[in-house]
């Protein structure tokens, strides 16, 4: 009787960068899954490149270029809990097995997300010039 009222909402742009910007708030140095990205990853890019080719503001374009190579963080198999190098508290010696394994994990997942880091700069890179192209044609 009232499916009406359960009807999803549509996710606006805003409401997608404003989730973007909380999650990175909130896991500022954390590696996470992709499952916690508003969109899917390739979505979040679109939603970046169309913001920055809009955008005529130098310093929300370099929050949008940032937002791109941030996506780095988001990584297919991390699971719930996202991943950082922070130690335990408490008696060093007691954590010292718990903690070197933690950063262990971080160190291989760090890797994967600088690598992709780069790839996504090299992305952003022909992004940008396709753009000045497209702009300097028109």
């Amino acid at each position: 009787m009232f499916k009406w009222l359960r009807k999803k909402k549509e996710k606006t742009v805003l409401d997608v960068i404003g989730e973007y910007g909380a999650v990175l708030e909130k896991y500022s140095t954390g590696i996470l899954d992709i499952s916690m990205l508003p969109l899917p990853k390739s979505q979040m890019k679109q939603v970046l490149n169309g913001l920055y080719a809009k955008e005529k503001r130098t310093d929300f374009q370099k929050y949008l270029e940032n937002g791109f190579l941030y996506l780095s963080q988001f990584q297919e198999g991390v699971g719930d809990k996202p991943i950082d190098a922070k130690l335990s508290d408490g008696d060093v010696k007691e954590n010292l097995h718990a903690d070197l394994a933690k950063l262990e994990r971080h160190s291989l997942w760090l890797k994967l997300q600088l690598a992709e880091m780069d790839v996504l700069s090299v992305e952003w890179k022909q992004f940008k010039q396709e753009l000045g192209s497209a702009r300097n044609n028109n």
